[in-house]
């Protein structure tokens, strides 16, 4: 009897481990079957987000493409619950039970799989609620932060974030649609999307206050007592992290968001997130990994970057980190705005993560208050917090107004200009990146601001060895050009003077091989940098 019992134990036990549900991605191999047509964006992109590929020059390209619904079906065909799909890693977030990855995996237009999270994805209305804070009430707390960075000269200008379109990701926005201070935003209509990616809802107004107070710093607006760095932008609202748990799902919730921000026309990111290590130590990342290619955020931060949105992110807090200490993942990206924290004096705050990434480049880009920073609390009351989670958003609302200014400046051209006018753009290091923004002591004048240079670089894919750069407004005469590889080695580097033409440059590339570059032209007073793609 003994040995019958044991034997059914164990065919419960296997039944059980057969049955174990989990999450997964699920890469395919191509789009080759597609109904989709880049030569018919509308119909899965909006206007907005098609004009600012317009704007920019940039090509509507097959990772814009929706993933090919006839794939997406075969998965699901086999029993797999599909949550999200990813445009630009052709790929399906999943649910299933362990016992049918193998035909899933067997499938021809299936290239792997991966499982990102044990379990199964949270349902609507499971996540809990934190204590409400204790209400404080301060009056105008948030100048310093604002005037550190020369926002309130901005402000005075009229530039103040309208017509720009912001997105925020982050673990909960808690009273965002009740607190006084948001209001504003919903009586003229500027919210003008949310989406929970943790439980596939809309619902974002519930689980955390983080991203309410991160939010704030930009959005947040109270007569004679706060105003935020943007607060007439546009917004819209993403949650993406779960704060019961730490896996790869949610670097994909991230990425799903973000291709959901492109497609509804977001210009601006600002992620108060980071990642590097998990509940399941299989799927930590080491302080090598931060190389701007490797982690699944930093690749899509990148591509966003591609698609013309500015992201800004946190540089992360793990300087104190023995084990760590430098940036996490996405500041890694090598097209980002990655924030650090100064405090109110502009010295360097406690557990501020800086560089260099694994690659040699220099992190964070540049500097904002995330010590004892001003906020609004889901109560609607005023305090404090720190942490760069809040010196990153002030950045981002920053870049908005000045956008608001210059709108014909390329997201890049917007990076570069916001670097050049920081306190240490001539001598960045790995602590303070190019030093604070400061709008109103480096730059008196939106019209101070790096000029119009209509550079122009062609062609881009190249398949010869002839890269050309024009602008009429520049002298390459004096000129610096280097070329880096994906990984940030210098492929060739050299100084302009004895040429033809000032206003353009042919560049040999014949020793590069196959491959993503970076082109960095640095003039006396700007830099200007971009992506080209050698076949």
């Amino acid at each position: 009897m003994v040995r019958i019992s044991f034997i059914v134990a164990l065919t419960i036990l296997s039944t059980q481990a057969v049955a174990q549900v989990n999450r997964y991605v699920v890469y395919l191999t191509d789009k080759s079957g597609t109904p989709y047509s880049v030569t018919a964006p509308g119909t899965f992109l909006s206007e907005r987000a098609i004009q600012r590929r317009v704007n920019q020059n940039i090509e509507i390209v097959t990772s814009d493409l929706p993933v090919d619904p006839d794939y997406t079906a075969g998965v699901a065909a086999i029993g797999a619950e599909v949550f999200f799909s990813s445009k630009w890693f052709n790929a399906l977030i999943i649910q299933a039970e362990s016992s049918i990855v193998g035909a899933i995996g067997d499938l021809s237009y299936v290239s792997g799989i991966e499982q990102i999270a044990p379990g199964e994805k949270r349902a609507k209305g499971s996540r809990k609620t934190r204590k409400t804070t204790a209400a404080r009430r301060m009056n105008i707390v948030n100048t310093r932060q604002l005037n550190q960075i020369g926002l309130n000269n901005l402000h005075d200008e009229g530039y103040r974030g309208q017509g720009i379109r912001m997105a925020f990701f982050d673990s909960g926005f808690r009273g965002v649609d009740t607190a006084t201070p948001f209001s504003h935003i919903f009586d003229s209509d500027r919210m003008i999307y949310t989406f929970n990616a943790v439980e596939n809802h809309n619902e974002v107004f519930q689980s955390d206050d983080h991203g309410t107070e991160t939010f704030s710093t930009v959005s947040a607006f109270s007569d004679n007592e706060y105003t935020g760095a943007a607060y007439e932008a546009e917004f819209m609202l993403f949650l993406t992290e779960d704060t019961g748990s730490e896996y790869r799902i949610e670097e994909f919730n991230w990425l799903v968001a973000i291709e959901k921000a492109d497609s509804a026309g977001a210009d601006i990111v600002s992620s108060s997130l980071g990642y590097n290590t998990f509940n399941d130590a299989a799927m930590n990342y080491t302080p090598e990994d931060m190389d701007g290619n490797t982690a699944v955020v930093t690749r899509a931060a990148d591509l966003a970057a591609q698609k013309g949105i500015l992201v800004v992110t946190s540089s992360g807090n793990e300087a104190n980190d023995p084990n760590w200490r430098i940036i996490t993942a996405p500041a890694d990206a090598d097209s980002v705005i990655s924030v650090g924290m100064v405090d109110a004096a502009g010295n360097l705050g406690s557990g501020s993560s800086g560089g260099p990434t694994a690659d040699g480049r220099i992190k964070p880009e540049v500097m904002a208050l995330g010590v004892s920073t001003s906020i609004i609390r889901d109560n609607g009351s005023t305090g404090t917090n720190s942490g760069t989670s809040f010196s990153a958003p002030l950045i981002a609302g920053f870049a908005a107004c000045i956008w608001q200014s210059k709108p014909t400046l390329t997201n890049m051209q917007l990076r570069d200009t916001i670097l050049s006018i920081s306190t240490r753009a001539a001598t960045p290091d790995n602590q303070f990146g190019y030093g604070i923004p400061q709008y109103g002591a480096i730059i008196t004048s939106i019209d101070d601001l790096a000029p119009e240079d209509n550079l122009i670089l062609y062609p881009n894919p190249l398949s010869g060895n002839i890269l050309r750069i024009e602008g009429d407004k520049v002298d390459f005469t004096q000129c610096f050009v280097a070329i880096l590889d994906s990984r940030g080695a210098v492929v060739d580097a050299m100084n302009y003077s004895q040429i033809k033409d000032r206003n353009s440059l042919e560049i040999n590339t014949q020793r590069m091989k196959s491959g993503t570059y970076l082109v960095e032209l640095r003039f006396a007073s700007f830099s200007r940098h971009f992506k080209i793609i050698k076949y």
